[in-house]
């Protein structure tokens, strides 16, 4: 059905940094424009130099923006994604009637009992700082009372929790046959491969523990490509990485052409992160054809794939997850059978095209 006229009329409102969570932005507006009216809108790159400015940007300059933003552009509806100073944007208080906001995550740093626990002194310190921003972020919701479409069961159940409301679980999807290998022969080097933003959440520090416990003779190097990095983990993994013979490689902000040629040369993909809302990067693994080991405990991801895609861990024991890559790693086989099954699955499920149907059936409702 074709909504477009003057009297539908859609914002999409979205201050994301770079990652998975933008690029379904960019993929929902590419296709919602096919049949509605709509218009993005976003905000400026702020120069921010410390803690104070950070507040101030995120507590007085963005919403005044935001609030422009809502004036100088009507709209019969508003679809707002994060912002990435303060998660949900002030610009839901503004809409004219009842907003939908795709919610990726609360802010993890003040309600994930997992991240908090391995928070150092000095994060503890900030965080008590920021508090303004953990209010700031539950006043827009709470004020707003918008549609909240979660990403997983996983994140609905926090987001419920949080905002005191009955959110919509529509898991993200992808461009499938951009990952698909275009040759159906394997052509990988002996490599492992995480991508996401190199830090302690990710956990990729146990991944060296993992390959740190194969043997020799076919331990693999470790790939990791991010979009980000503390530099003091990557610090302590590549140390970690040398004292147990691991060779490690690590990749920032590559292209996106880049890291599909390196999931395509990989032999396997681990994912064990902690808390983590859902992790698109699961899906790109397994349109790649890549058997996946993750741990069943560590988000939303788990809910889209199971054993047919590869190992599910229950338990982060290093010895245990190098027995199941090992085994991957010398039997072409069976990577075969996780190929071919997970380029299949990824087609039947991955579909970003699926995803945006759903969301712009949630659309459609409101208009």
């Amino acid at each position: 059905m074709n909504h477009k006229s003057s009297r539908n009329y859609l914002l999409i409102y979205a201050n994301l940094p770079r990652g998975g969570a933008k690029l379904t932005q960019k993929l929902l507006f590419r296709d919602i424009i096919k049949t509605h009216n709509a218009k993005y809108v976003t905000e400026p790159k702020y120069k921010i130099n410390n803690l104070a400015g950070y507040l101030f940007t995120s507590l007085i300059v963005s919403p005044s923006i935001q609030k422009r933003i809502i004036l100088r552009n009507s709209h019969n509806l508003l679809i707002a994604y994060q912002s990435w100073l303060v998660k949900s944007p002030s610009i839901l208080r503004y809409a004219h009637i009842k907003p939908i906001y795709i919610c990726h995550e609360p802010p993890l740093e003040f309600y994930d009992t997992k991240r908090i626990r391995l928070h150092s002194l000095k994060e503890i310190i900030m965080n008590i700082i920021r508090l303004p921003i953990k209010w700031l972020d539950k006043y827009n919701v709470t004020k707003s009372k918008p549609i909240i479409i979660a990403n997983s069961k996983y994140e609905k159940m926090l987001i419920d929790k949080v905002y005191k409301t009955q959110s919509t679980v529509i898991y993200p999807g992808i461009e499938v046959n951009k990952y698909l290998p275009r040759n159906h022969d394997e052509n990988t080097n002996n490599q492992v491969i995480i991508v996401g933003a190199i830090n302690k959440y990710k956990r990729q520090e146990f991944a060296v523990d993992v390959i740190g416990n194969i043997d020799k003779s076919i331990r693999p190097t470790l790939l990791l490509v991010g979009n980000g990095s503390d530099k003091k983990y990557v610090t302590k993994i590549t140390r970690k990485a040398r004292l147990l013979g691991v060779r490690i490689i690590i990749k920032i902000n590559i292209s996106e052409k880049n890291k599909i040629k390196e999931l395509h040369k990989s032999r396997a993909f681990i994912y064990s992160p902690v808390s983590e809302p859902f992790g698109i990067v699961i899906e790109e693994a397994v349109a790649s054809g890549l058997p996946i080991l993750s741990y069943k405990l560590g988000g939303g991801y788990a809910e889209v794939i199971d054993k047919s895609n590869g190992p599910i861990f229950n338990n982060l024991v290093p010895d245990e997850w190098a027995k199941e890559l090992a085994k991957i790693l010398t039997d072409s086989d069976l990577r075969k059978q996780y190929r071919n099954n997970n380029m299949s699955y990824a087609k039947t499920n991955f579909r970003v095209e699926d995803t945006n149907k759903q969301i712009i059936s949630v659309v459609n409702s409101c208009l």
